[in-house]
């Protein structure tokens, strides 16, 4: 197997322009379409990530184009949240879509999105590592949430902020971790000084995988706001650590958690129902304790053990496939 980065990185006198948005992209794309003329032709079977939207055409767009030209089968592995919009308003996805070898999903919710549009896929979940998620039971169960999710409009983390405003309110003694960044960091932080939370919010940044896991370890319950989803690994990465599951609903998630069950689920731009939820945990350990238990479990169908002969099969057939 070999790696080919969409976001290659500039011979050095043009490396000072990778800070440059647009400008980068279109610097970066002849670089990243010699890198595939190098490799395609030495390979059985193309594997793409991908998007929606402008990375759709920029990615598996100028793949296709290349692997095409060299009679190699394409597997789009396609994972955003925004495939029903992307599928719906752009002709792009449509005549690519109907030219690739396989299309892959991490989620039933994509599996009937593309259904609904006309495009067999093939479902395969998201892979964890669980070896690297210490699973610990909470208790006491403790007024310490994590999130994250990243400082973007479709994870509303303002909204998070406010959800534990409330939370606070009753739990004088609760803490919210913030694991990321991004566009909208400085609303966020606004948010957090207009409702004088500042002592007990804490912003960690973006960090490494292995300092994330220590945060999941040393908190008690995850929260998530977003309006778009698919399958986040971010909530797996929580149901592997045993930490309870408070999340709204969009897209996807209903199909990876089961309210009540492996997490308590709520409508989405309602800080008010994930208040409601978290503080339904911190008065009922032995139900929070019952929820981590079922979700540990859930996480463990998305083990490497678990997913990797889908992966296998589908490599295999596409590898005598020509197109």
């Amino acid at each position: 197997m070999r790696f080919i980065a969409s976001d290659p990185s500039l011979p050095w006198p043009l490396r000072f322009l990778q800070s440059v948005p647009l400008v980068r992209t279109i610097v970066r794309t002849p670089v990243f379409a010699l890198s595939l003329l190098r490799e395609i032709p030495r390979a059985d079977v193309v594997h793409v990530f991908s998007a929606s939207y402008w990375s759709f055409l920029l990615g598996p767009g100028i793949i296709w184009f290349v692997a095409r030209s060299f009679k190699k089968p394409v597997l789009l592995n396609y994972h955003s949240g925004e495939a029903e919009d992307h599928i719906q308003n752009w002709p792009s996805a449509r005549f690519l879509l109907r030219r690739m070898a396989a299309i892959v999903v991490p989620s039933r919710y994509l599996e009937d999105v593309f259904s609904r549009h006309g495009f067999p896929t093939e479902c395969i979940s998201n892979v964890i590592d669980l070896q690297r998620f210490k699973f610990r039971r909470r208790a006491p169960l403790r007024p310490v949430l994590v999130c994250t999710r990243g400082f973007e409009p479709y994870y509303k983390v303002t909204d998070v902020v406010q959800a534990f405003a409330a939370v606070r309110a009753e739990q004088p003694e609760a803490q919210l971790h913030l694991v990321g960044h991004g566009s909208l960091e400085s609303d966020v932080r606004t948010r957090v000084a207009a409702l004088k939370l500042d002592a007990s919010v804490i912003f960690h940044g973006a960090v490494s995988a292995d300092r994330t896991h220590a945060i999941y370890d040393d908190a008690d319950i995850f929260i998530n706001a977003s309006i778009l989803d698919n399958m986040p690994v971010s909530l797996m990465e929580a149901l592997a650590c045993g930490l309870p599951v408070v999340t709204t609903g969009p897209g996807g998630i209903p199909f990876l958690v089961q309210d009540g069950v492996t997490a308590l689920v709520s409508a989405v731009q309602d800080p008010a129902a994930l208040a409601k939820n978290v503080l339904r945990l911190l008065n009922d350990p032995g139900f929070a304790e019952r929820l981590a238990v079922s979700g540990r479990s859930e996480a463990e169908k998305f083990s490497w053990e678990n997913v990797k002969g889908s992966w296998i099969a589908l490599y295999q057939r596409l590898a005598g496939h020509s197109s």
